[in-house]
């Protein structure tokens, strides 16, 4: 690893911890059971989680042949260990930061819907789960998409708190 990379993880291991206190401190002790800011804080525990797991893993560019093979080694991993830790998934990072960066926007997504909340974040967020659904056929970096599902959290937190207030 180099050190531009090196100081970007630890960098961002240290941002995703303080965003899980910063969401620890925001989620109500008895959410409501028909909040929809306290259901989209649910859906940010589950994005802030995938990112945790994803900014161990999100290394270098990846492209499709890589991505392909670690999906494979992935599924070989489970059906031969039937456990999935972090060594396993660090064996497999290709395809296992892809799936925790997914996971993380397609709940940002249904976060931002159940809102009904725009903002310029979540039309990067839509950009990135359009551009899934088509094939890797260039290097995928996935620092830039993790950045962008760390601030989207950030909006999406900042809206919740506004409308949790005025609960």
């Amino acid at each position: 690893m180099k050190e531009p990379d090196l100081d970007w993880l630890v960098h961002n291991r240290s941002a995703i911890q303080e965003l899980l206190l910063e969401l620890w401190k925001e989620f109500p002790e008895t959410p409501s059971a028909d909040s929809q800011p306290g259901a989209a804080l649910q859906l940010l525990v589950g994005v802030t989680f995938s990112l945790w797991r994803a900014v161990f893993l999100a290394e270098s560019p990846r492209d499709w042949q890589e991505h392909a093979s670690h999906a494979k080694k992935f599924l070989h991993l489970v059906v031969k260990e039937q456990t999935m830790g972090h060594a396993q998934e660090r064996e497999a990072r290709y395809w296992t930061v892809g799936y925790y960066l997914t996971s993380a926007f397609l709940r940002l997504e249904s976060a931002y819907a159940m809102l009904n909340y725009d903002s310029p974040l979540r039309g990067l967020v839509t950009r990135f789960i359009v551009r899934r659904g088509g094939t890797i056929d260039e290097a995928a970096d996935p620092k830039a998409p993790w950045e962008t599902a760390v601030g989207a959290v950030r909006d999406l937190l900042g809206e919740a708190r506004r409308r949790l207030a005025g609960e």
